[in-house]
């Protein structure tokens, strides 16, 4: 008999006599054993053979079995494993095993790294959707919102047709007036006419606000076409300008946003959807052997990942000769902000504040490494703190600040080490700006000053920021005082554009880590992080601290950001921060949306179906995981790339560890 491993039974071969043989074998010996002996051993030969024939059966029906996780070449054979082979001896990566469906489908920008005025015009398709089921409600209600929207929009555009030229040549304003009068209730009526047939139309136009959609949707029809045939906007369509009912405050969209996107330069929703997604390589000329490339300095990786998984995929690349990220549309959002913060003129209305958001593994931190190689290939200034996680925890030790004792405390470990590295960022963009010894006072005793000045042989009046930087690279006590001062000096100067990127700023609100006599006598509450001098100013740049009573939660306060520049937090899901911090922190960000106070929130969602397939297509590329020999067997097998999309979701980490594992 044989096991048959679907059916679950035993089914009778023709050359399976063992067990005759078995006993035949048996009855030879002549054995004088009793019968019962001969029954036990017996029964012990009869369920050995079972247990054999099973054990085959199955090997046999796994043989048998074709497909994803049965047949699989990237299996290690049992003679492989015990010859002692070593990743080493596994055959070299080329660029000549990729195919020519990825070759031909991953584009990378030309040039390495956009400025942010380059990347802000860049046409990007859009992430995926959110769903119903998403934790933020909003961001779906926003999106249907938009659907909706896009398809009145495309409904009005078909049903006016040409309709519209033909108003635009009548004479008189008063006559184009009555003519778009009439316009308005004849579209209407057609797209009324239109859902009696059925289908979505039908639903839409059973909405009590679907006149209004109509109507807004013309206003933007005739404004485009106004605009087109160069005439000036005098009040023939009497448009005022107002939002449509299918928008909320929080969308940003206004009735006119199609022609403010033609005028702007901002890529319009149909350039959007005609377009395809677009790498850039961040890998510069002299970062040959450094695991991150310079332009995103600090960022590196981490042996408890750290600073999000993105360089993971970097270190598991086998072209170690590019570094690349994938723009996407949250990306030149980010970036569309900080051209305008980033401008000469001051003007108190614009965004300094941007909130970054998403689900674990989304992307947030290739989206905030983007922003940074974007700003810094921009000519700005960049302070990049990649791991808040890092920060918050492991400070070696604190201590109160000597020049402002009870009010703030010192990291000097931190302090000196964040120091270093905004020195070798920026050493040559703030030899020029020299400090304002006045403004030091704040932070450094007139001792401390007189130190500085003896170490750099140099006058008090002309020490620049690089002078101080120098001097906290080197000092553990005048570390705290040093950074202060120069970010202090960057935040009120309007030479250059300032810019702060930090990662992780969820764990700043988090449960504290570090203690001291001096904030509290029994050593039982944590010192807050507004309260720590490597923290405070960015804390009030972004207009957020953490409450010292009980519940601890984030509150908002008076916002002291930057005069030219902006600041640029994301938070992180992948550390152990409680919920109910992140949850505070971003509705008190998203509350300040709508006071017209400076702030813009950006949710990272997870890829589309077109960003999931050119990320493949990338990852063979640049030799990742089982793609590396793959030769285009999993790109161009649409059921492959669909398994991948479904098991990661459009995640980009999940999606990473589907393409390896």
């Amino acid at each position: 008999e044989t096991y048959d491993f679907l059916s679950d039974d035993f089914h009778p071969l023709e050359d399976d006599d063992a067990f005759r043989r078995a006993r035949s074998a048996d009855n030879a010996e002549g054995s004088d054993d009793d019968d019962g002996d001969d029954d036990d051993e017996e029964e012990r030969i009869r369920l050995d053979l079972e247990e054999e024939r099973k054990a085959k059966a199955v090997r046999d029906e796994l043989d048998r079995r074709t497909g994803r996780l049965w047949t699989d070449d990237w299996e290690i054979s049992d003679d492989d494993w015990f010859a002692g082979k070593k990743f080493d001896d596994l055959p070299d990566w080329s660029p000549e095993l990729c195919s020519r469906v990825s070759l031909e489908r991953v584009k990378v920008l030309k040039g390495g790294v956009p400025t942010l005025s380059t990347l802000s015009a860049l046409p990007l398709p859009s992430a995926q959707p959110p769903h119903p089921s998403s934790s933020d409600p909003k961001l779906y209600i926003k999106h249907a919102r938009r659907s909706i929207q896009s398809e009145i929009q495309a409904a009005v555009e078909a049903a006016a047709g040409d309709r519209v030229a033909k108003i635009m040549e009548l004479p008189t304003w008063e006559d184009k007036q009555d003519a778009v009068d009439e316009l308005f209730e004849s579209v209407e009526d057609e797209l009324r006419h239109t859902g009696s047939d059925g289908g979505r139309m039908a639903v839409l136009a059973a909405q009590p606000s679907f006149g209004d959609w109509v109507e807004a949707a013309l206003e933007r029809h005739l404004k485009s076409v106004v605009k087109n045939a160069g005439v000036q906007d005098g009040g023939a369509t009497d448009i005022d300008g107002e939002d449509s009912g299918v928008d909320d405050k929080g969308d940003g969209d206004s009735s006119t946003a199609a022609v403010a996107e033609e005028a702007s330069g901002t890529p319009t929703s149909e350039q959007d959807e005609a377009a395809t997604p677009i790498f850039i390589d961040v890998l510069g000329s002299e970062d040959d052997g450094k695991d991150t490339p310079s332009i995103v300095h600090p960022l590196t990786p981490h042996h408890k990942e750290g600073t999000g998984r993105m360089v993971e995929e970097w270190e598991l690349a086998a072209n170690k000769g590019t570094k690349r990220i994938m723009l996407r549309q949250c990306v030149r959002d980010i970036a569309q902000t900080l051209v305008e913060a980033g401008k000469e003129e001051s003007d108190g209305t614009r965004v300094r504040r941007v909130y970054v958001k998403g689900g674990k593994g989304v992307g947030k931190t290739a989206a905030l490494a983007a922003i940074v190689a974007s700003a810094r290939q921009s000519g700005q200034v960049v302070l990049y703190l990649p791991d808040g996680d890092r920060l918050r925890k492991l400070g070696k030790y604190i201590r109160p600040n000597n020049y402002r004792e009870g009010s703030l405390y010192d990291l000097p470990v931190l302090a000196k080490e964040v120091c270093s590295q905004f020195l070798e960022s920026h050493g040559k963009d703030l030899e020029d700006i020299t400090i304002d010894p006045k403004q030091a006072s704040e932070f450094l005793s007139e001792d401390d000053l007189d130190k500085i000045s003896s170490r750099q042989d140099k006058d008090i009046n002309s020490l620049s920021l690089v002078d101080l930087l120098e001097v906290g690279c080197d000092s553990t006590t005048l570390s705290s005082g040093c950074y202060a001062t120069v970010i202090d000096s960057l935040m009120n100067q309007t030479d250059k554009p300032f810019v702060v990127v930090m990662d992780g700023f969820n764990c700043y609100f988090d449960h504290g880590h570090y203690f001291h006599e001096t904030y509290d006598p029994d050593v039982i509450k944590a010192i807050p992080f507004q309260k720590i001098t490597l923290l405070k100013p960015l804390l009030e740049a972004m207009g957020l601290e953490k409450a010292e009573n009980r519940k601890a939660l984030c509150r908002a306060i008076e916002a002291r950001p930057m005069k030219r520049g902006a600041i640029v937090v994301g938070t992180t899901e992948s550390h152990s921060v409680a919920r109910k911090f992140t949850d505070a922190l971003s509705d008190a960000m998203e509350a300040q949306v709508t006071d017209d106070n400076g702030v813009k929130v950006v949710n990272v969602l997870p890829y589309s179906p077109i960003e999931v397939e050119h990320i493949v297509a990338n990852f063979e590329t640049i030799g990742v995981g089982r793609l590396r020999f793959d030769r285009g067997d999993t790109v161009m097998n649409d059921q492959e790339v669909a398994y991948l999309r479904l098991v990661s979701g459009g995640v980009g980490q999940n999606l990473l560890d589907s393409c390896i594992i």
